[in-house]
């Protein structure tokens, strides 16, 4: 018998300028999820200076793409520059890159590389085992 995965919710707490604009792009009967969820797959073009947001799904690990348990936030920023920033700092990411492809990318690796290095053997704070333990859980 196969175990059945829990579906777990995230409630997250967003601007009202994030809200309206999620709002704005509802039709029909679209829930809030399937405009997230549309966002993340076109990217929510931005202007320069602009902000917004997307959601980490998956990671690369051990030469393979693994599933998180829950999408990850990302607070989405274009510089004046053009270059796209990500950020979340509960789970210590924080990418600069050309392109929205490539940020997405890098802040997967960089949850990766979070991820093996606070669960190693070596010696650490408790707080860093910690850390580790719950980057360690966001993992399928």
């Amino acid at each position: 018998m196969q175990a059945v995965e829990e579906k777990q919710e995230v409630i997250l707490s967003l601007p009202q300028t994030i809200m309206d604009r999620v709002s704005s792009q509802m039709h029909n009967d679209q829930t809030y999820a399937d405009v997230l969820d549309r966002l993340l797959e076109y990217g929510d073009a931005a202007e320069k200076g602009d902000s917004g947001f997307l959601f980490l799904r998956e990671i690369p690990l051990d030469g393979e793409v693994r599933k998180l348990r829950f999408p990850i936030p990302l607070v989405l920023n274009i510089a004046e520059n053009g270059f796209v920033q990500l950020a979340n700092t509960e789970y210590a990411i924080l990418v600069s890159c050309e392109t929205m492809h490539e940020a997405l990318e890098t802040a997967g690796y960089q949850f990766a590389d979070n991820l093996l290095e606070y669960t190693d053997d070596s010696p650490m704070t408790a707080d860093a085992r910690e850390f580790g333990q719950k980057l360690l859980a966001c993992v399928v």
